[in-house]
């Protein structure tokens, strides 16, 4: 954003700009987290991509001012952060609380992949066509493709996958896998010296079938 200000001639107000997003996020998080406590936090989200896609699309569209980039930069603050406290909580209402942190990490993670790609696709597509028109709209498509995905996500939890060992090939239990190696270490101990060539191979077989079964 302070760079598309430079070229736009007017550095100081979008680096203002940039700044007042990050204040803003403040208002938009803490506002799309007391309304995620009531209404369906994807149709939520739905409507913030979309927002997101309309006002980047209306400040592109405008005349360039120091005054529309001020309004961008408030209104695409009160929307940026507002995601975060919806999908976490979509996230543990789907999945449960247990892993919830890790699975808010990967998100956060893929997010952190998304921000690199995006910021070095701009640089690469400035250097190509001398603008950052494309990467805007390609921001504003993103946007509408967030919305329709978000419209399509179903509430609640996720159901429950079926239950291990219901397949043709039963896992062993761990509680029966440390049964087997305590006896097999049991039988190898009290087996004589010379008995013991003839019983490993057995022991040899057995153990190779348990792990076969077990993988």
């Amino acid at each position: 954003l302070p760079r598309y200000g430079e070229d736009l001639g007017h550095k100081g107000t979008a680096t203002t700009a940039l700044a007042l997003i990050g204040l803003f996020n403040v208002f938009g998080s803490l506002t799309a987290g007391a309304l995620g406590g009531k209404h369906s936090k994807t149709k939520l989200l739905a409507g913030i991509y979309a927002l997101r896609g309309a006002v980047i699309a209306t400040y592109i569209l405008l005349p360039a001012s120091p005054t529309s980039t001020i309004l961008f930069g408030c209104a695409i603050g009160v929307l940026w952060l507002s995601t975060v406290p919806l999908t976490s909580a979509m996230v543990s209402d789907q999945f449960g609380t247990a892993h919830s942190g890790a699975l808010f990490g990967i998100v956060f993670l893929s997010h952190q992949f998304g921000a690199l790609a995006g910021a070095l696709m701009g640089a690469n597509l400035y250097d190509m066509t001398g603008s950052y028109d494309i990467v805007w709209w390609i921001a504003v498509a993103l946007g509408v493709v967030a919305m329709a995905l978000h419209l399509v996500i179903e509430e609640g939890p996720v159901p429950e996958p079926p239950a291990v060992g219901t397949g043709k090939h039963r896992l062993a239990p761990a509680g029966g896998l440390a049964t087997f190696v305590i006896v097999v270490g049991v039988v190898a101990a009290l087996t004589p010296a010379g008995a013991a060539s003839a019983a490993s191979d057995d022991v040899g077989a057995l153990a190779g079938w348990c792990f076969s079964v077990i993988s």
